[in-house]
């Protein structure tokens, strides 16, 4: 998709700023340039005046709003999102007034502040500013744009079935212009992720051969490989998703070295998976790169660590699986032992002791997961139940009847 300063540099000024006070618009070509030089202390001075001079000129309503979308355009570009979002609402109240539901210039500013809320993660917003966005009048590529757009915000709110057809509106119109390849593309990865992993798998490698073919396209094709792996893993196709992984691991290692290391515990968990030798060594690799990355306790390594601990498990090595877990949780410690991750991980580490035969500690901890959630969740809670039930279980393992009994008992009472 195009950039937001892409679409924001084409906004509506040329046409709109025609009733110009000398003034005004001097103040506001100081601020033109004053951005242009990287200057947006400046520029947001000069252009603030100028909104401030042409706000008294009865007869020049919408360029009154067209400075306040010039103004949002360089907050944004200094960094000040509530800034530019307050300018843009500014300017969007303005074009209404003044030129109209259907006005193309509403239809770009609706357009600029939905990126704007929609990086922020309120999807809601974006959503409605994008129908209001596709209201106006606007020629077939801003259209496809905001189609696609609008496709992936109502994805993002958990609605791929209503997203679905919104991609598919944007794919025919990208289709009949030459030179959209690049958005052809990364709406068709959009669509695959709407579908089951059956229709996903050839969108997703047609979105690739696209990009294959054209320069600079690489950036463009690493998440689309990652999300055709996970296609591939749920076809059952290990070998593809590897070579996908793979694929997707060379073009962001140079330059994107956290996007790196996701990708590496998505091959070492891949490997864990197939029973491969080298998932160990994998999983020991990204728990090094977090530690480089994020320092020795960073959150980040919990996943990797338990992963470590669950291939050294998995292959014999169960009593040496424990420390990685043991470090891993003592990670968690640190965000607070009454969430919900830490009681995942605590059943996680009980599977694990169990497995190692150190059945003192697994009750141990079964103890404390009972414990968490009743004093979280109390005592009626569905997930007490299953606790105290893995709590007998291990009971019975240990040779304790009397107390496994017991624990069935309560458990029983609560149902």
């Amino acid at each position: 998709m195009k950039s937001l300063l892409a679409v924001l540099a084409s906004l509506l000024l040329v046409g709109c700023i025609g009733r110009t006070t000398p003034t005004w618009q001097a103040a506001l070509e100081d601020g033109h340039a004053a951005a242009e030089s990287g200057n947006y202390g400046e520029a947001i001075r000069c252009i603030r005046r100028a909104c401030e001079l042409v706000a008294h000129d009865p007869a020049a309503k919408s360029d009154a709003a067209a400075c306040q979308a010039q103004l949002a355009i360089v907050l944004a570009m200094s960094g000040d999102a509530v800034g530019a979002e307050m300018a843009w609402r500014r300017a969007i109240d303005g074009f209404a007034a003044t030129l109209g539901a259907d006005a193309p210039e509403l239809a770009a500013s609706c357009d600029a502040l939905s990126r704007l809320v929609g990086a922020s993660g309120r999807m809601a917003e974006a959503e409605a500013l994008l129908r209001r966005a596709l209201a106006g009048r606007s020629d077939g590529v801003e259209t496809a744009y905001r189609q696609a757009m609008l496709a992936d915000a109502v994805r993002a709110q958990g609605r791929p079935n209503e997203a679905a057809p919104l991609y598919r509106q944007a794919i025919a119109r990208w289709e009949l212009r030459p030179g959209e390849e690049i958005n052809l593309a990364m709406t068709l990865h959009g669509l695959a992720q709407c579908l089951p992993v059956t229709e996903a798998r050839p969108l997703l490698e047609r979105a690739l051969k696209l990009l294959e073919v054209l320069p600079n396209a690489a950036a463009a094709r690493a998440p689309i490989l990652d999300t055709l792996a996970s296609a591939c893993i749920g076809l059952g196709d290990a070998p593809a998703a590897k070579a996908a992984l793979l694929s997707a691991l060379h073009i962001v290692e140079p330059t994107t070295p956290m996007a790196a290391l996701t990708l590496r515990g998505r091959l070492a968990a891949l490997d864990q998976a197939t029973g491969s030798l080298q998932a160990a060594g994998r999983w020991q690799e990204v728990i090094t790169g977090w530690e480089t990355a994020r320092g020795k306790d960073a959150p980040e390594l919990v996943a990797p660590l338990f992963g470590l601990a669950d291939t050294l498990s998995g292959i014999g090595h169960s009593t040496e699986a424990l420390a990685p877990a043991e470090r891993a949780l003592h990670i968690l410690e640190r965000s607070g032992t009454d969430r919900q991750p830490y009681v995942t991980a605590l059943n996680h580490m009980i599977s694990l002791c169990a497995r190692a035969g150190d059945l003192r500690r697994a009750l141990v901890l079964n103890e404390t997961v009972c414990q968490i959630i009743e004093r979280t969740l109390g005592t009626r809670d569905p997930n007490l139940v299953t606790a105290l039930r893995n709590g007998a279980e291990l009971q019975r393992r240990a040779g304790n009847a009397e107390a496994a009994t017991a624990l069935d008992r309560r458990a029983d009472s609560l149902r």
